[in-house]
């Protein structure tokens, strides 16, 4: 018996988990490539830097601080859009390293992997990693962009610096109004990603919601016809298994609390007895 209500749990549980899953799944947000300096959100708005880029004059936004670790002296310069040249080493990138008082320069960035957004709405520009011919050595840059509607074009502390041998991961985050919804962003954002057309969520949500309602009707008709069921809600195709998911999310959501109070209170007993571990 106690093994039959353990599988019950359980299965509650996997039940809860895939609800959940699928909800976040169809409601998370994306941004969806357009070129190096703009993304369309999968609620169809465009995040574009065009209008903070400096264009062939050079890098907009230059002498960028190394806050991290501390000490460090190399300042980097930064051009979202148009790639630039400075020194012999940083040859058409959008991210140079450079070091002040010396004409030491090395490449950081010259293209972007992908755009995503992080669990905060902000908009993250992976850039792809480049390596240094002479030295071999590995550069790879994240920028997160927020949302400032008061800043432009744009403000940051500085880069933080992951180090390891011959590979240094950079990211900062660069606060501006071009990275709120549509707040920089024109007809020079692909304009043919601007027609009228369906953003990938909502090419989602249609599809969900036909697959749906020929179910249902479908369904309805074959137990109404074929099986002969006329009462409601028996006519439901599924109707036990849909009726049973309520209870089976709420198991899932208690068995799962219960778990992590256990988990809690077993914690908080052996950390209360003397704070020693047996030998």
């Amino acid at each position: 018996m106690e093994r039959k209500h353990s599988s019950q749990a359980k299965f509650s549980v996997i039940v809860w988990f895939l609800f959940m899953f699928n909800f976040v799944g169809i409601f998370a947000e994306t941004c969806e490539k357009i070129d190096v300096c703009s993304c369309r959100k999968s609620n169809g708005k465009v995040i574009s830097l065009r209008d903070v880029a400096g264009g062939a004059k050079g890098p907009a936004i230059k002498g960028i601080k190394t806050i991290s670790p501390p000490g460090t002296v190399f300042e980097f310069d930064w051009n979202p859009c148009t790639t630039f040249t400075e020194g012999s080493s940083c040859t058409d990138m959008l991210i140079c390293q450079t070091l002040p008082n010396s004409q030491e320069t090395h490449p950081c960035a010259n293209s972007v992997a992908s755009f995503e957004s992080d669990t905060d709405g902000n908009t993250v520009i992976n850039y792809e990693p480049t390596i240094e011919k002479a030295t071999s050595y590995k550069r790879t840059f994240t920028i997160t962009l927020k949302c400032d509607p008061n800043k432009f074009p744009g403000y940051t502390d500085g880069v933080r610096e992951v180090y390891k041998v011959k590979d240094s991961k950079y990211s900062m985050v660069f606060s501006t109004k071009c990275a709120c919804d549509d707040a920089c962003a024109s007809n020079n954002d692909n304009p043919a990603e601007n027609s009228n057309g369906l953003s990938t969520g909502s090419i989602i949500l249609i599809v969900f919601f036909v697959l749906l309602f020929v179910y249902l009707v479908a369904g309805i008709l074959i137990k109404r016809y074929k099986m002969g069921v006329e009462s409601v809600p028996e006519v439901i195709p599924n109707y036990e298994f849909w009726t049973g998911i309520p209870s089976l999310v709420k198991d899932g959501v208690l068995f799962t609390c219960q778990g992590l109070k256990s988990g809690c209170t077993s914690l908080c007993q052996k950390c209360s007895k003397n704070g020693y571990s047996e030998i």
